[in-house]
């Protein structure tokens, strides 16, 4: 029988997110099996066509001077695949996916350097008054926490995820207040990376497996030297904030990859319910909005398991401690990502060319509608 996973798996998925994927040696020990085994299970999951393993660094891009856009906008009829194509005009795009649900359009996340928030708003603003989007949203939000898998909702028995939602409730009542460092207003947003450590952190957030030699080579410069960078300033000045260990939970042909919108009656029950969700395996990975009490939560779920999850929303909002919620659907057939723009950071600084994003999507809307 071909499970997508087994027990083993699940806790490589774990370990891999608590150990990180940079020594998988020291992975297989905090397992307790041997690294050719890891290295297979590995394997097996990166080929396998419902699990689609893939392990990357999230970067916190507060301290490189970046600060975090979600963007949800409306295509105007017909002009869906246009809009896909204009929001890439901008280069500082990280994540875009077409969507649909409350709105027929596209989902976008970019790192924007600071003193470019205008001019971002601007370019979004003009995909709108060429008449490409209907409506457009920006929240500025933290960096996303990426969430973690755990073998606490796994069924050994049936080799497959349970999803007992009263339970999650009870844990929301319990949980802390406490929010990590990731999901807090920053006061300010520093730049403490050179050259070397956003092309490495570019290159982690392809591949976070990929050996840092490997790394160094193209770079070239001394494994010594990568080496000197990744744990002096990746590490220790925090600009690599973790590892995002991605599967598809459940089966992409009967699930959706939805984006919730919450927002909170106070920054307490905010707190409460990011600290219950975290580690929960169906949560991709959850930002703050930047001043207010509202969360942006990136979940994979089976259809009819995500109809449970909006009850147990509207279960909240009754108690008062939701005071509204929305989502978007993400239509995954349909997506890109990119890494850090490394090629546009030089002397220590990012290179913001608004005039040049603003000539390219003028141009593009004007080629394609000719």
């Amino acid at each position: 029988m071909n499970k997508r996973l087994i027990p083993l798996d699940v806790k490589i998925l774990q370990a891999l997110t608590e150990v990180g994927p940079r020594n998988l040696s020291e992975v297989a020990r905090a397992i307790g099996i041997p690294r050719a085994t890891l290295r297979f299970r590995i394997n097996r999951m990166i080929s396998h066509p419902k699990v689609s393993f893939k392990c990357n660094a999230t970067v916190y891009h507060n301290f490189l001077g970046m600060k975090k856009a979600i963007v949800v906008a409306k295509a105007s009829p017909g002009k869906e695949q246009l809009l896909y194509d204009c929001m890439k005009a901008n280069d500082f795009w990280m994540h875009l996916v077409r969507s649909y649900g409350e709105c027929e359009g596209c989902l976008a996340v970019y790192t924007i350097p600071v003193n470019h928030e205008q001019e971002f708003e601007e370019f979004i603003q003009t995909i709108q008054d060429l008449g490409v989007a209907e409506e457009t949203r920006i929240y500025w939000s933290t960096c996303f926490q990426a969430g973690k898998i755990t073998p606490e909702w796994f069924d050994e028995k049936t080799l497959g995820w349970s999803l007992p939602w009263d339970e999650l409730l009870k844990e929301i009542e319990k949980a802390d207040t406490e929010l990590p460092f990731t999901l807090t207003d920053p006061d300010k947003f520093p730049n403490y990376g050179d050259d070397i450590d956003v092309f490495i952190l570019g290159e982690l957030e392809k591949d976070a497996l990929q050996h840092l030699q490997s790394i160094a080579r193209k770079l070239g410069i001394s494994l010594q030297r990568a080496r000197y960078h990744y744990e002096k300033h990746l590490v220790e000045r925090k600009l690599l904030e973790g590892f995002e260990v991605f599967i598809f939970p459940y089966d992409p042909e009967y699930s959706d990859e939805i984006l919730l919108f919450l927002e909170f009656y106070n920054h307490e029950y905010l707190a409460k319910f990011a600290n219950s969700v975290m580690d929960k395996h169906f949560v991709r990975g959850l930002g703050k909005i930047l001043g207010e009490n509202s969360l942006i939560v990136s979940v994979s779920l089976p259809r009819k398991e995500f109809r449970k999850l909006m009850d147990i929303l509207s279960n909240l909002a009754r108690k008062k401690i939701l005071k509204n919620y929305r989502y978007v659907i993400a239509d995954i057939r349909t997506h890109s990502r990119q890494p850090l723009p490394y090629n546009l950071f030089e002397k220590n600084k990012w290179i913001y060319q608004h005039k040049n994003h603003i000539a390219k999507l003028r141009k593009l809307v004007q080629d394609t509608l000719s």
